[in-house]
């Protein structure tokens, strides 16, 4: 199944399609977030923080650019907010 079938799945209420979409992008988020992560801890903290948000958000999810991509610029939007903290 395609990444935009599972986020259609999800957004039509399957949980199980985002668990797929979990175990096929969190190895990439993981390590996107430890380059900017001192601790493991923290990069995992990032992760769980941006997996909450896209399935909170996945409705917002258009398919312009790749799911990876979207997920990746959360990570990136969570590290940014706590550089400033």
């Amino acid at each position: 199944m395609s990444d935009t079938q599972l986020v259609k799945s999800f957004v039509a209420g399957d949980s199980n399609a985002f668990g797929a979409i979990v175990e096929r992008h969190e190895r990439h988020l993981f390590r996107a977030a430890q380059r900017y992560c001192r601790k493991p801890e923290d990069a995992q903290d990032i992760l769980q923080e941006a997996l909450l948000r896209a399935s909170r958000n996945m409705h917002l999810y258009r398919a312009e650019a790749s799911l990876g991509t979207w997920l990746h610029r959360l990570v990136l939007s969570i590290v940014g907010v706590k550089m400033l903290i």
